[in-house]
């Protein structure tokens, strides 16, 4: 891999940590159950627009990468 590619990596790791524990609070605070793409959405709403992200990868990709993290991070599967 690439220096600019596991930075990119890294950052939205980061990135995607942070909505994930963000999304767990929330839930735990009004009992509203959250999806993968909620993650995602608020992931790619934070992004900055000079995002490396946003112009090496298609909007798709980037959602997909998010999920799979998010997905990752929460430890479970979905279809």
């Amino acid at each position: 891999m690439d220096d600019g590619f596991e930075a990119l990596l890294a950052d939205l790791m980061v990135r995607t940590c942070r909505a994930v524990r963000d999304v767990g609070h929330l839930a735990a605070q009004t009992g509203i159950p959250f999806e993968t793409d909620d993650v995602v959405d608020i992931v790619l709403r934070r992004l900055p627009a000079d995002h490396p992200g946003l112009e090496t990868m298609s909007v798709a990709m980037l959602r997909t990468s998010v999920a799979e993290l998010a997905r990752t991070f929460w430890g479970r599967e979905e279809a």
